[in-house]
């Protein structure tokens, strides 16, 4: 299992994402599949880190079961439900990337009529004329 931790590298940055970067010393995902997300997603880092966060839940829903030992219980189907919870949320950050608000407006000289009036507009909006 191909497994690095460079900082400052994408394969890098989706293991910050995903919460698999280093904490004990086996990885959950390869360096090689990492890759591979990447390619399918074009690089867009949110959108590798949903598409890891899906393959995680995958894996960890078919093992999903709940434990009980006396006074103590362990409930593994919810890092399955949270991975997913995780995973939308990153697809919403990726969806929102391109779309940053925009402050410029667009006005047409067309005459001078409309250049008067598009300078008086400018000075009620408090802009350079």
């Amino acid at each position: 299992m191909s497994y690095t931790y460079t900082t400052g590298t994408n394969i890098a940055k989706i293991r910050d994402l995903i919460g698999d970067n280093g904490g004990s010393s086996v990885a959950v995902l390869t360096d090689e599949e990492i890759n591979t997300f990447l390619s399918l997603t074009s690089n867009n880092l949110y959108l590798t880190a949903a598409v890891a966060l899906v393959r995680i839940a995958a894996s960890r829903s078919l093992l999903a079961k709940k434990k009980s030992a006396g006074n103590y219980s362990e409930d593994l189907r919810s890092i399955a439900k949270e991975c997913r919870e995780t995973a939308a949320m990153y697809r919403e950050m990726a969806a929102d990337e391109g779309n940053a608000p925009s402050d410029a407006q667009i006005e047409q000289y067309l005459t001078s009529f409309n250049e008067d009036e598009i300078n008086r507009n400018k000075a009620l909006r408090d802009e350079d004329v």
